[in-house]
């Protein structure tokens, strides 16, 4: 397994984890809505199509005598679907789930070190809930994830998508 060193960067985010009390604190959650019909099918082949093609995601941590290393892996790309059309009060649901998760720590010698979730609101209103830990994505990293899905799912579904960075260097 060839391993990499961190960027300076990312150093402080993984010593941050490490070290501090809140493991969860540098997870990094988003969410878009999404008001009309989806393809639910073509949305999650969209969301596999960009982040298979996103190295950035496809790595772990660990460390070398004392010193921490990246290290590609092949990570699974799951996307969970959570229906709460029946449960009333949706929207307070899903922010009540989406900041649970939120909360839940990443280990970082584990892949992935990424949840999604597609979350059903009603007929036309939907969620797109992506969590991922800081040492893989910042805010505009995951903007530009978010973009690329978004261009995925509205083009043919042949599309190629991006790539948003090697070895986490999309990191600001």
């Amino acid at each position: 397994m060839s391993k990499h060193q961190l960027l300076d960067s990312q150093a402080g985010f993984y010593y941050g984890t490490k070290i501090g009390d809140d493991k969860s604190s540098y997870n990094i959650a988003e969410y878009v809505e999404i008001n009309h019909t989806l393809d639910i099918a073509r949305m999650k082949r969209a969301i596999h199509r960009v982040v298979s093609q996103t190295p950035t995601l496809h790595v772990l941590f660990d460390e070398d005598n004392g010193t921490p290393y990246q290290y590609p892996v092949t990570a699974n790309i799951s996307v969970e679907w959570v229906d709460l059309s029946q449960s009333g009060n949706d929207m307070a649901t899903a922010i009540e789930l989406m900041e649970a998760d939120a909360k839940r720590p990443f280990s970082l010698n584990a892949a992935p070190l990424f949840r999604q979730k597609i979350i059903r609101l009603g007929e036309k209103r939907f969620l797109w809930y992506f969590c991922s830990h800081h040492l893989l994505l910042d805010g505009y990293g995951t903007y530009l994830l978010i973009h690329q899905v978004a261009q995925a799912y509205r083009g043919p579904d042949t599309t190629t998508a991006r790539r948003t960075g090697d070895r986490c260097l999309a990191q600001g």
